[in-house]
């Protein structure tokens, strides 16, 4: 799984996983991603909203962006900052909803909203603001999609995949997406377990409702839904019983990292090294943050928006730390840096 220099994630399939009953599904795998929409690729907008492009048309409506449905904008927000919130679009998203997905949202769209002047605000800082986030999207997407099909490929009997701060859980959707292909197409598709955890119960309900219109009900039954926070989750009785009978364990902790003090983070990272451990076969654990860049710095500083970031040699330092014994491999883009740490078979 080592990249480097920004470029698509590549999984050595040999370092990957015991070998109980080759499958070889690499062909249809691939197959699947190439001729039919992810989750991900189906985002549109309609009338201010963000929302999905099912296949037959249909729009299912996520979240509104519209001014009077998002939240006031923070008191630290400085008088350029909210110059710009009156007149892009994306500045107001980033201000009222720092962090959170429809931040995403529209760094992935990449469309320019508003009118005259301020469509051009929004052209000039979008690319900008979406470039970091949508790499490192990409990253987080690859990552999963490759270790499951190797795993796949090399006939592993079962696997869980954690996302934490999930959001709407588009990467577990996407990932059931592929698996009910495949099972449609007869392959053996092994146990396995998604388990989505978010403080936010609203976005917990949105990846239900998706799953009730994406995927049968018999696909539906692997999906977990914990609306705690992570903290809490990796402390409680629960980790054992999402994981129990599970042998191998992917790991996706996207986006919210960032705005952790170091004690915070440390907790996080001891908490996810924990539950790698105790998986009795392989772990893949995915982990993106962002470095230290001085003019984002700067611009954050003046308007007030609260960039955060961490020195490179801090940040690759306390990884190095914290999952001592393991396997760390990164990439790093646009001043972010993606950590894939693996805990393999001896």
């Amino acid at each position: 799984m080592r990249t480097t220099n920004g470029e698509p994630v590549r999984v050595d399939p040999g370092r990957l996983s015991r070998v109980h009953e080759p499958r070889k599904v690499t062909a249809e795998w691939d197959s699947v991603c190439v001729n039919s929409k992810s989750v991900w690729d189906r985002l549109d907008t309609q009338d201010m909203a963000f929302g999905l492009r099912l296949e037959d048309g249909t729009f299912f409506h996520l979240t509104s962006f519209a001014e009077n449905d998002l939240p006031p904008v923070p008191g630290e927000v400085s008088a350029l900052g909210r110059f710009l919130v009156r007149h892009s679009v994306f500045a107001n998203i980033l201000a009222r909803r720092r962090g959170r997905e429809e931040v995403t949202f529209y760094c992935l769209l990449g469309r320019p909203h508003g009118t005259g002047w301020d469509r051009m605000l929004d052209q000039m800082f979008l690319p900008l603001g979406a470039a970091p986030l949508n790499w490192r999207r990409k990253i987080v997407v690859e990552t999963v999609r490759a270790t499951a099909r190797h795993w796949l490929d090399r006939g592993v009997r079962n696997f869980a995949f954690l996302d934490i701060g999930c959001g709407g859980g588009f990467d577990g959707l996407d990932l059931k997406r592929i698996l009910l292909a495949l099972s449609n197409k007869g392959v053996s598709i092994p146990d396995h377990r998604i388990i989505n955890v978010d403080v936010d119960e609203k976005w917990l309900g949105v990846n239900e409702r998706l799953a009730q219109v994406l995927l049968p009900e018999t696909h539906r039954r692997q999906l977990v839904r914990r609306h705690v926070s992570i903290f809490d989750y990796l402390k409680s009785d629960a980790v054992a019983g999402d994981l129990a009978g599970m042998d191998n364990l992917i790991v996706s902790c996207n986006g919210f990292a960032d705005f952790y003090d170091d004690a915070a983070l440390n907790e996080l990272y001891a908490g996810i090294r924990g539950i790698a451990q105790r998986m009795p076969e392989e772990s893949v654990l995915v982990l993106p943050i962002a470095m230290r860049n001085p003019i984002q710095g700067i611009l954050s500083e003046m308007v007030g928006f609260g960039y955060t970031a961490r020195k490179k040699s801090e940040i690759s330092r306390r990884v190095s730390e914290m999952f001592h014994g393991f396997t760390i491999d990164r990439c790093e883009k646009h001043s972010q840096i993606t950590f894939l740490v693996r805990k393999e078979l001896r």
